[in-house]
């Protein structure tokens, strides 16, 4: 995910929640200044799960020299009878019988780990950059507020 896209996806989860917090929590209502360091706290605690997007996990993999099985297909003509679709079918049953064989050995290697552990520390860092950048925010709030 680009920081752009981190930031975005931030902000529009800091909105709603932000606007939920001010209506559940009355007494924070006046204070954005304590419903941002609330927010960020949140941000925070998600920070320890960061997700990691199929497409991004393949990326990695590809870049680190794994080749990645291809998915099957099935497609029927308009001129298929029944047992040439009943073929067709056996044909792509056993052809992702195997595309999930050799996913499975994918999974099953270091490199794997290895990337998984490389996304998982970029997504970690990004999310740490606007964390930060979000309670540098808040804090220049509190400043200008007193």
């Amino acid at each position: 995910m680009t920081s752009l896209r981190t930031i975005a996806l931030a902000t529009a989860v800091a909105l709603p929640l932000g606007v939920l917090i001010s209506q559940v929590v009355p007494r924070w209502r006046g204070d954005p200044v304590k419903v941002c360091i609330l927010f960020l706290d949140g941000l925070m605690r998600g920070n320890e799960n960061p997700t990691i997007w199929p497409h991004e996990l393949d990326q990695e993999l590809v870049a680190r020299g794994v080749t990645l099985p291809s998915r099957p297909s099935l497609t029927f003509g308009p001129s298929s009878s029944g047992r040439e679709a009943e073929a067709q079918l056996r044909e792509y049953e056993s052809a992702k019988t195997a595309y999930e064989a050799k996913w499975d050995e994918v999974k099953g290697s270091a490199e794997y780990q290895r990337a998984r552990e490389a996304l998982l520390n970029r997504n970690r860092n990004r999310n740490k950059e606007t964390l930060d950048n979000l309670l540098r925010h808040c804090l220049l709030l509190r400043g200008v507020r007193e």
